[in-house]
């Protein structure tokens, strides 16, 4: 039976003023019909068992976001690599939806004891349609345990994305994200890990092309537990033609992270006075000694720039062009995989890696 939901997504962990409507995102009637239609390619050392207990990890969008995974009944993909074990090559997932599609994908990571293992995942569609592409990943890195997740997000104008990360590291293990958001109308993304165990890390790096009137809602939390914890959350973007752009990052330092250290910063190019930006960075402290940083640096290139440009036949619109893609280069050079780096850049030329 179709059952529609009401989702509050990408709350703040600790609320700020209520009249800049930046503590969270309402959707309204949000529908997923059914699973997404995908292929998998696992590599020698990943098994995909038929269930995984994993323990209780929350997503950066809430859980709102669990609701709706549960409401829509799919099946959770399940992604093991067993202790000590380096994973070949990447996971490969390709999601394709349909103009019209309202489907929603659940998948899980779970990297045992010192392995090692990288996940690919793209999202991409046809056709200009009012669709919803809803994905949810849950991660658990066990002690020593070292998960790459890349996810690049190409899908059609039209269409909504809900992409919900969540995970949790043990002592010594890392989790490393990176995020490319290039197409899509309206994208709502969240991602927490929980840095349970000492010496646990967390790197993410996110980058984001909007045009024409779309939008991008996010929500970064590091939450810090174990002692000697580290964090880095880079984004970096661009906005123009009236898009519009909310990016939350909260470093959390908890009772007993002594040690740890948590930076943040984006980078946000303006190419135009119709776009929209709404950066909230927030650090929440609970122990003494610990650090933590954020910054962000937002506008229009610089006069100098311009003139330099120019000064070399480099008209100004060119110019805004080249340092749009520049930004997405540097995230995309944070990707472990030729392929996808190359779809990346296909992407970016207005290529289609699929003709």
């Amino acid at each position: 039976m179709e059952q529609t939901l009401n989702l509050t997504i990408n709350r703040l962990p600790a609320l700020t003023w209520h009249h800049l409507g930046m503590n969270q995102t309402s959707l309204e009637q949000v529908l997923a019909e059914g699973e997404g239609t995908l292929t998998i390619e696992t590599p020698d050392g990943v098994t995909q068992p038929a269930q995984d207990d994993l323990p209780a990890i929350g997503g950066g969008m809430g859980p709102d976001m669990d609701t709706l995974v549960q409401a829509a009944g799919v099946p959770v993909h399940h992604f093991n690599v067993s202790a000590g074990t380096a994973a070949s090559q990447p996971v490969r997932v390709r999601l394709t939806y349909g103009p019209e599609d309202k489907k929603i994908n659940a998948f899980t990571i779970h990297a045992e004891a010192e392995s090692q293992v990288t996940v690919l995942m793209d999202y991409a569609g046809e056709g200009e349609g009012q669709g919803l592409a809803a994905i949810q990943t849950k991660i658990y890195a066990e002690e020593g345990a070292l998960v790459r997740l890349v996810q690049v997000q190409r899908l059609p104008k039209g269409v909504t994305c809900l992409n919900d990360v969540g995970g949790r590291c043990e002592s010594g293990a890392k989790i490393e994200v990176t995020h490319l958001v290039l197409g899509g109308h309206a994208t709502y993304q969240g991602c927490q890990i929980d840095l349970a165990g000492h010496d646990s890390a967390l790197e993410t790096d996110i980058g984001y092309l909007l045009e024409a009137g779309s939008k991008l809602d996010m929500n970064y939390n590091a939450i810090h537990r174990g002692k000697k914890t580290t964090s880095r959350i880079d984004a970096s973007g661009v906005l123009k033609e009236a898009a519009f752009k909310l990016f939350r990052g909260t470093i959390d330092f908890k009772h007993g992270s002594a040690g740890s250290v948590g930076n943040e910063k984006e980078d946000v190019l303006l190419l135009d006075d119709t776009a929209i930006n709404q950066t909230i960075p927030l650090i929440l402290c609970a122990e003494e000694d610990v650090q933590g940083n954020h910054g962000a640096t937002i506008g229009k290139l610089s006069e100098e720039t311009l003139a330099y440009m120019a000064a070399r036949g480099i008209p100004e619109e060119t110019a805004y062009e080249l340092m749009a893609k520049a930004r997405i280069h540097r995230v995309c050079e944070r990707i472990p995989d030729e392929a996808t780096r190359q779809l990346v850049e296909q992407e970016l030329e207005g290529g289609n890696d699929d003709e």
